[in-house]
């Protein structure tokens, strides 16, 4: 838990508040806003997070900076996702030769659920490969797919429509 609070503390993986509540070393973060605070002229990364910064830096400031031992039921994987400014794509499989290098991401699973195919068949012509849930549907994927990049304020901007589901990847073995 404390590893997915952390990302909140990287202005690299978190474009609302990492550069509001970075302290120069890993950290925690929960702001304690909820859906249900009303916050008028300011948000939780400006009120809350700063307040947080500020204090522990002076908490923290001092002393080495260390992370937690994780325990031997956890594991990394890198897996293909996208990091940018309003994320969005990427598999979250593991990374094959189409993902691009800046969706490589090393995150932790419990051992066991860790992804054991790659994304080749997710990406087409350097793209997101957008398929749809039910084959029905498809058409409007493609649709939706060939305007991406003009109705989502460029989330979206690199995926296409296939009109085909993916082939299965090969899995990789434990």
């Amino acid at each position: 838990m404390a590893d997915i609070l952390k990302d909140d503390t990287d202005a690299a993986q978190s474009w609302v508040f990492g550069n509001w509540t970075t302290i120069g070393r890993p950290a925690g973060l929960r702001t304690g806003t909820t859906d249900d605070s009303e916050m008028r002229g300011i948000t939780s990364a400006m009120g809350p997070g700063v307040l947080w910064r500020d204090h522990m830096k002076g908490v923290v400031g001092g002393l080495p900076p260390v992370w937690y031992e994780p325990p031997a039921s956890v594991v990394n994987a890198t897996v293909c996702v996208n990091p940018s400014i309003m994320g969005g794509n990427g598999s979250g499989l593991l990374p094959s030769a189409a993902c691009p290098p800046s969706f490589r991401r090393s995150e932790i699973f419990v051992k066991g659920t860790e992804p054991r195919i790659d994304d080749r068949d997710m990406w087409i012509g350097g793209c997101y490969r957008l398929v749809a849930h039910f084959p029905v549907r498809q058409p409007f994927a493609d649709r939706w797919a060939a305007n991406a990049g003009a109705f989502s304020g460029g989330r979206f901007g690199g995926v296409r429509g296939t009109g085909a589901p993916p082939t299965p990847a090969p899995t990789k073995k434990p």
